[in-house]
């Protein structure tokens, strides 16, 4: 069903052109890890489809809670922007700290920088260099 979303969001096997809205139902179908992360960051980005925070959180907590370290890396970035509601920059942390024990480069990075400037009491400088060194090593052609 995955596919199905995919070929018909991009316009393939069809004469008309892609069509995110047409594809939106065949995701929903598919309910497997790679369409609910697919829906939990178009809900939020509003990327060709009618922005929804509350159905992007449903989403992305439902694929991060089954693991998904991209989940876990935009839920941070939700969690640490500034004027939301639910602005929690511990959760941001924990948030970004999993995803890149996942792999996610860009969950390392964010982490590292709510080490540097995060919570007062949380703040470890000698450990955001480390981390941060350690996004830049592996972002290096081997």
């Amino acid at each position: 069903m995955f596919r199905v979303a995919r070929m018909t969001e991009k316009g393939r096997g069809t004469s008309k052109g892609g069509n995110l809205e047409a594809a939106k139902p065949w995701y929903l179908k598919a309910g497997d890890a790679r369409a609910q992360s697919w829906l939990g960051r178009a809900y939020m980005s509003g990327d060709g489809m009618q922005q929804d925070t509350v159905e992007a959180l449903r989403w992305l907590r439902l694929e991060a809670g089954n693991g998904d370290a991209e989940a876990r890396n935009v839920l941070g970035r939700w969690y640490e922007r500034l004027g939301n509601a639910e602005h929690d920059l511990r959760q941001a942390s924990k948030l970004y700290r999993q995803a890149f024990e996942k792999g996610d480069f860009d969950g390392r990075i964010g982490y590292a920088r709510l080490l540097l400037n995060g919570p007062v009491e949380d703040r470890d400088s000698v450990r955001a260099a480390c981390w941060r060194c350690r996004s830049c090593m592996s972002a290096a052609p081997a």
